[in-house]
């Protein structure tokens, strides 16, 4: 099992700062979510709804933990494999269709590659939605992603944020 390592403060008010008033009312994807971290920051700042996609037991816990009373309604936890997520996801209607993604897979792993294979299939994104990857500043990253192409990358230490948006 790999190790937890949360999106430090610093990258996760810089990430906030990028998406702006974007994520109010925005359907918020987070793949890979660990503890929730991102996702709930999202609700709190007024994310209509928020996906959290995790594997682990014991972090799908703590998310359940650290959600806001308040906010339980406009959020949803996937207990599950985050390749198997975005291979099974039918999106019920245009509403069901994510605005913004973060993904932020263990660092120098496998799952890079089901990330980026699972998101060049996805079909639960609208037009003009943006990914956005957290990634180790020496893993390399395509500068496309099916029908999305690199729009910038951000780095903060060690960490990299990669944005991504459907090509015109």
């Amino acid at each position: 099992m790999t190790e937890l390592r949360r999106t430090t403060s610093r990258v996760k008010k810089a990430l906030f700062d990028i998406l702006g008033p974007r994520i109010k009312g925005a359907r918020f994807l987070e793949l890979y979510a660990g503890e929730g971290g991102i996702g709930i920051e999202a609700l709190k700042r007024g994310a209509g709804y928020v996906v959290f996609v995790e594997i682990s037991r014991k972090n799908i816990f703590t998310i359940k933990k650290r959600l806001p009373q308040g906010m339980v309604n406009r959020a949803e936890i996937y207990a599950g494999d985050v390749g198997e997520f975005l291979r099974s996801f039918i999106p019920s209607q245009e509403e069901g269709l994510f605005d913004i993604i973060f993904a932020d897979p263990p660092y120098s792993s496998e799952e890079y590659e089901v990330l980026i294979k699972g998101l060049s299939q996805f079909r639960g994104l609208k037009k003009d939605a943006l990914i956005c990857i957290e990634h180790f500043h020496k893993d390399t990253l395509p500068n496309s992603i099916g029908s999305f192409v690199l729009l910038k990358r951000y780095r903060y230490g060690d960490t990299i944020l990669s944005f991504y948006r459907r090509s015109e």
